[in-house]
């Protein structure tokens, strides 16, 4: 299965040909999307900007430490 690359909101993101492969998103988006959660800010308004399911929003913010963590670590060792 062939590999493209697909760059929403200025971040690429890896995405085979089939359509209901899944997309895997960078550290960076993660740690972006989920330093945007705030008081009056829904999970529902940051999907909807970012074209990305409530549901997967809502798992990030629940791993919000080992994703910051893991891209804090990652811009250490660069």
């Amino acid at each position: 299965m062939s590999r493209k690359t697909e760059t929403v909101n200025g971040e690429r993101k890896k995405r085979t040909r089939d359509s209901k492969s899944r997309k895997a998103y960078s550290a960076q988006l993660k740690a972006k999307i989920v330093q945007k959660f705030e008081p009056g800010v829904t999970q529902e308004m940051i999907a909807g900007k970012y074209g990305i399911s409530q549901s997967l929003i809502s798992k990030w913010l629940k791993e919000k430490e080992s994703i910051i963590s893991a891209l804090t670590n990652k811009n250490k060792t660069a």
